[in-house]
């Protein structure tokens, strides 16, 4: 179910009971009205006249908002103006807003609240991923100086076999020796 927009009705020849489809979802018009948030309903801001004909606006339950916007069919523009007084300038407004003390914890209004705990989980989101990314490269550090602790042992336990094999080979050779010289002893004994 939807209302619509008084002037987009009468375009189109809506009354209540009336069917009308928006994004591909059918709505059974519930009422006609208007809103004074909504006196001339313009599709864009830079429009010179409001076309009832080509654009209009419905109203639905939360739920069918929520679903809608989280849609791909979600069609919502956020605009904001603002007149300065007096000797009010651009800077000076925002200079006055960043200085505001605002506690967002105490807002009432649920769509507000929405927006906000939106943008904080996505804050926290970005923060767990930083995390991650910061534990991540800490366990990379550390299995390097692992690997590289591990490459240092392994250079050492190589010097020590080189050595060892130096060892080897000495004595080796000196049994080699041993054996040579108690060849001869042996041979000139029996002859």
């Amino acid at each position: 179910e939807a209302v619509v927009e008084r002037r987009y009705a009468e375009e189109h020849s809506l009354d209540v009971g009336s069917k009308l489809t928006v994004g591909g979802t059918e709505y059974t018009v519930c009422g006609i009205g208007a809103s004074p948030d909504y006196d001339a309903p313009y599709q864009n801001m830079s429009d010179m006249a409001v076309s009832s004909k080509n654009f209009g606006i419905i109203f639905v339950t939360d739920s069918e908002y929520e679903r809608v916007s989280d849609s791909s069919k979600s069609a919502q523009t956020f605009t904001y103006g603002y007149l300065l007084g007096n000797d009010m300038t651009d800077d000076k407004l925002k200079e006055l807003i960043e200085d505001f003390d605002f506690d967002y914890t105490k807002v009432t209004d649920k769509y507000y609240l929405e927006t906000v705990n939106e943008a904080l989980e996505k804050r926290t989101e970005i923060e767990n991923g930083i995390n991650d990314l910061a534990e991540g490269a800490d366990k990379l550090h550390n299995g390097l100086k692992d690997l590289s602790d591990g490459a240092d042992t392994l250079y050492g336990g190589m010097n020590d076999l080189s050595d060892g094999s130096d060892k080897l080979y000495d004595g080796l050779k000196t049994l080699y020796d041993g054996t040579v010289q108690l060849h001869t002893g042996m041979t000139s004994i029996y002859e």
